[in-house]
């Protein structure tokens, strides 16, 4: 949801000039992080439910499979939501976040 949030920075961003887009590079490499974090607090909460509620190793699994259930469907509402700024804006802006994008999968 984060990172969604981050490309509708951006995309309002590039319109304010070549500054924003430094700005909208940190948000993301600050996504990322956060995407990290979340990752190791749900694992770390996963590990604190097994020893307080004594899991089994079967319920244990289908807690992280509803883990990465939640996380395929935050990241398929990120996509709707990049799919439809992408409706809004104009040719030269699309343009101009793809190229942006394209520099931004290089550094990863």
């Amino acid at each position: 949801m984060k990172k969604g949030l981050v490309i509708g920075a951006l995309a309002l961003g590039l319109t304010a000039g070549g500054a924003a887009l430094t700005t909208s590079q940190d948000l993301f490499a600050h996504a990322k992080e956060f995407k990290a974090k979340m990752e190791e607090r749900q694992q770390k909460r996963l590990e604190k439910m097994t020893r307080e509620l004594n899991l089994t190793s079967d319920q244990k699994a289908k807690i992280q499979s509803l883990f990465n259930d939640q996380r395929a469907k935050m990241k398929a509402i990120r996509e709707e939501t990049h799919t439809k700024m992408l409706a809004l804006l104009n040719a030269d802006q699309k343009a101009k976040l793809e190229k942006w994008r394209e520099g931004k999968r290089k550094k990863d």
